[in-house]
């Protein structure tokens, strides 16, 4: 055992902890869930490459002595390795404006640098306060961990998305030709191919994707430097400027400081703005993914138009049945994504005078939601998108018995004249083609013409064959 103390008093610490009194404090008034830091070593990691960093920084300047900067750095490598990750246990759920997760960073840096020096723990040589938090603040340290972390969630993201479309695109060129009928309000409307619906899917895609590129493109704004509230109290002179050049050399070449670090830290919208275009993917997502299973519906009694990859059985009562899984697999994603959202929103809104004290919590639930996309987005390609095959007999048949058709007929006779041609043809139950050739409103050639569905799929075709009905139109 060991002894260590803080303004409260004195605490032994068991030798094989590396973590020290501050986050003994913590663990039992923070332990509400099962989620806890090291469930995402990725914010582990980045405050690692931010100690080293500082402690750089601060031997360059001649504030740290050079062999206590060296031992921070080496043990701020080994956390960024994982080494520790099984003792960075404390709940993502805590009070103190993140103060406990700046803390068992700073505690276990220490104590590894210590050992590193004098060949135990303690604080002999390295305090957690004194040389690894020097010239910072939890306030400056979390939320720039916060900023680096999100950007390489969001990059990642993107790369998922740029698959998909990429799968998208491709699918709409195999459907090229392929013939369906539209829908709106889910009745029949207009024939589409299933390259343009596709390609409509593709495109709605791709904005979201857009959007969040734009989004980063000024995102590494860090307000290291600010220390507590802004005012940089706290740093010695040469301090800021030097770790600025540290971190765009290790870490990444856009980092930069605040415009303004007061308004970096009383303000998060910017984790709400990256929320609304991750929501908007993900809803988008959703959108396609229900389309999907409509269009799969059946197979007997429902669209039947695509034919889903089967992946699981669907029942454990009724053999045969195959579900979606894959689709309603995303529309559950969209729905947590979109809680996740409102957690955010609150988040940011209850932030108090000089500080957002709900860091972790906006960072947690910004990870999941770009997480969940980011895992579920290659499920969705490899075991749905790259799978999905057309019903061409169903979709061909549903297209050509479609009174929709008559569109093109109204274009030469007017509205009342198709509606005519379109109720009779119910009533008799055929198709537009076969009652307008059997009324002796048109011959069969020229009803093959203009009731051909591809002929409304593509309006430049139809206003061709218009152009040489052009005789016949009585409008």
């Amino acid at each position: 055992m060991r002894q260590d103390s803080d303004l409260i008093g004195s605490m032994e610490i068991p030798d094989d902890l590396y973590y020290g009194i501050h986050t003994m404090r913590a663990l039992p008034v923070g332990d509400v869930s099962s989620v806890k830091l090291n469930h995402y070593p990725e914010i582990i990691k980045t405050m690692a490459k931010i100690k080293k960093a500082c402690a750089k920084a601060n031997e360059q300047i001649h504030a740290l002595d050079a062999k206590a900067a060296a031992a921070i750095v080496q043990a701020a490598e080994e956390m960024e390795q994982g080494k520790f990750n099984d003792q960075i246990f404390v709940d993502m759920y805590n009070g103190g404006g993140a103060i406990a997760i700046n803390m068992v960073v700073n505690e276990i840096i220490a104590n590894r640098a210590n050992e590193i020096l004098t060949g135990h723990k303690g604080y002999d040589k390295v305090h957690p306060n004194t040389h690894v938090n020097m010239c910072q603040s939890t306030n400056d340290v979390v939320p720039s961990a916060m900023k680096i972390v999100s950007y390489e969630a969001a990059k990642g993201l993107i790369s998922a998305v740029k698959e998909l479309e990429k799968a998208l695109e491709k699918k709409a060129a195999e459907f090229k030709g392929k013939i369906k009928l539209g829908r709106t309000c889910l009745n029949d409307a207009l024939p589409m191919t299933f390259e343009q619906e596709f390609s409509g899917y593709q495109k709605g895609i791709e904005r979201q994707r857009v959007r969040l590129e734009k989004a980063l493109e000024d995102w590494l704004s860090l307000t290291l430097g600010g220390t507590a509230i802004g005012t940089g109290v706290g740093t010695m002179p040469g301090y800021t400027e030097k770790l600025y050049e540290i971190l765009k050399q290790d870490v990444n070449p856009l980092i930069r400081q605040e415009a303004n670090l007061f308004d970096g830290m009383q303000n998060a919208d910017s984790y709400l703005y990256l929320s609304g275009i991750v929501k908007c993917l993900a809803v988008v997502l959703s959108k396609i993914c229900y389309d999907l299973k409509l269009m799969g519906s059946g197979p007997f009694a429902g669209f039947g138009e695509l034919i889903l990859p089967t992946v699981q059985a669907g029942s454990s009562i009724m053999p045969g049945k195959v579900n979606p899984a894959v689709p309603e697999l995303m529309v559950q994603i969209a729905q947590q994504i979109c809680g996740n959202d409102t957690t955010i929103t609150m988040a940011v809104e209850k932030g108090e005078l000089e500080l957002n004290i709900a860091d972790q919590i906006l960072l947690k639930t910004l990870l999941d939601s770009i997480n969940l996309l980011r895992r579920g987005i290659p499920i969705l390609i490899h075991h749905c998108i790259n799978g999905l095959k057309v019903n061409e007999e169903k979709t061909k048949h549903d297209a050509e018995r479609s009174t929709a058709l008559v569109t093109s007929y109204s274009m030469l006779h007017g509205y009342k004249q198709a509606l005519k041609l379109a109720l009779e043809s119910i009533e008799k139950n055929q198709t537009v083609k076969e009652t307008a050739i059997k009324s002796g409103r048109l011959t069969e050639e020229e009803a093959e013409k203009l009731f051909d569905p591809l002929l409304l799929t593509d309006v430049n075709l139809l206003h061709d064959l218009i152009q040489k009905f052009k005789s016949q139109r009585d409008i």
